[in-house]
């Protein structure tokens, strides 16, 4: 009676907990579930506590504020603790994100100040921006090299055409003069005032020296006013055949390419030929991807051992510094304007000898 009437007694203060348990201690009942069937021991641990009753039933009280102090005081260092070590791995993690992407940077400057090429072994994103960097920058010096090379070429190119020109205004006016002389004493034209006039107009063409790329059209009609030269030279002693194909004339193609191709058919083959009927065939038709302009005659035909020699010196693009230049010539500018691909071929089989210019078909 005397633990029941204090617990009703207690009962009325919202802040005082009871506890009734049995007499072993074992937790009969609680306001707080979470004790009941434990032993009233885990309470003495606070303040406040007090004990009644007999060896049959026990009753404890404490108050409910000095609890709540209680697990406060227990569980805010734990919390504070927690937050503090969020903030330190936190800030060891930003550290060492911060380092990688240094790592990385300076890797990136020291790759750039050095010149260094990384390799394709690259294992993240800066790396592999850096190589790609790298290689494009390889890439754009070896174009360089090969660019100033091209125009090495050119300049010897033109270098040697104008040597061969011979101060052609000049020369241009000269034969003016002695085309008129020769029509003022022979009274009319003849094969010497024609040779005068063709090669006068070839002169012209040649002073125009803005231009360096013509269709094909333009360039068949140099050429045929070279065979016209050639014709009265030799009097008419061989056959010329043209088979164009008219897909081909509006193309573009190398200024005066074809005429040192024509003539070194005339002086390394057909003049020095004993074929009765000796010709040169002038052929153009398009590839799927080239124009290809053939030039053939049966002259004298070449040596296998010179053939291949000459072959070779097309493959380096290197033009010789002999008088032998035609054909040389008209290889590296072709590769020059039109890229590597591109350029002069030659073959022979017997007698007929057939050398092949191979350009862009648009």
């Amino acid at each position: 009676q005397y633990v029941l009437k204090n617990m009703l007694t207690f009962s009325h203060n919202e802040n005082v907990v009871s506890v009734l348990a049995e007499g072993d201690g074992t937790i009969l009942y609680s306001e707080d579930i979470s004790l009941i069937g434990k032993n009233t021991e885990i309470l003495t641990k606070y303040p406040n506590y007090r004990e009644e009753g007999n060896e049959n039933c026990t009753f404890v009280t404490f108050t409910r504020t000095e609890i709540n102090n209680l697990a406060g005081s227990s569980v805010m260092p734990l919390m504070l603790g927690a937050v503090i070590l969020s903030l330190i791995l936190s800030a060891v993690i930003a550290l060492f994100i911060a380092f990688q992407f240094y790592k990385s940077i300076f890797s990136l400057y020291t790759s750039f100040a050095t010149a260094d090429i990384y390799s394709d072994k690259a294992n993240d994103e800066i790396s592999q921006i850096v190589s790609s960097v790298m290689k494009v920058v390889d890439k754009n010096e070896q174009f360089e090299k090969e660019l100033n090379e091209k125009v090495i070429s050119l300049r010897k190119s033109q270098s040697i055409a104008l040597q061969t020109q011979l101060n052609p205004h000049f020369l241009f006016n000269t034969l003016s003069m002695i085309n008129l002389m020769v029509i003022s004493i022979t009274k009319g034209d003849n094969d010497v005032s024609r040779v005068i006039t063709l090669l006068s107009e070839l002169l012209r063409e040649a002073l125009k020296t803005q231009e360096y790329i013509v269709p094909l059209e333009t360039e068949l009609a140099y050429v045929e006013k070279f065979i016209e030269i050639e014709k009265i030279k030799h009097k008419n002693s061989f056959n010329v055949e043209f088979d164009i194909d008219p897909a081909t004339t509006d193309l573009k193609v190398v200024k005066f390419m074809l005429q040192p191709i024509v003539e070194n058919a005339f002086e390394h083959g057909i003049n020095g030929s004993k074929e009765k009927n000796k010709f040169i065939k002038i052929s153009t038709y398009k590839t799927e991807s080239n124009l290809i302009i053939s030039v053939k005659n049966n002259g004298e035909g070449i040596s296998e051992q010179k053939l291949q020699k000459i072959k070779e010196r097309l493959k380096t693009d290197i033009i010789p510094e002999d008088r032998h230049i035609g054909m040389f010539n008209v290889n590296s500018r072709i590769k020059i304007v039109f890229g590597t691909r591109y350029g002069v071929d030659i073959n022979c089989d017997g007698n007929i000898t057939e050398v092949t210019l191979s350009l862009p078909n648009n």
